[in-house]
């Protein structure tokens, strides 16, 4: 089981939720269908979405800041070099 699923069973979702008011006319068994929770619980997936690239975002801003600050560092360098030489 991926990660995906592990934290959708840490819901402890049933048959009435994999189904909701959407499916309920549907026969057959719903539970256990993840892709099915896009429709009926979009607020668990969502849940899960931002917890994935929440952190992803944060890290790419803080990669950038240090980027940018050593492109500084490095010009600031190169500039000193040049006056002394």
């Amino acid at each position: 089981m991926d990660s995906v699923g592990t934290m959708l069973q840490s819901y402890g979702l049933g048959e009435k939720e994999f189904r909701s008011s959407l499916f309920s006319g549907i026969s057959g068994q719903m539970s256990g269908n993840y892709d099915m929770l896009n429709l009926t619980q979009p607020e668990i997936i969502r849940t899960y979405i931002a917890a994935i690239y929440r952190p992803r975002q944060i890290l790419s801003k803080q990669i950038l800041f240090l980027h940018k600050e050593s492109l500084k560092l490095l010009i600031n360098w190169n500039l000193i070099v040049m006056i002394w030489h």
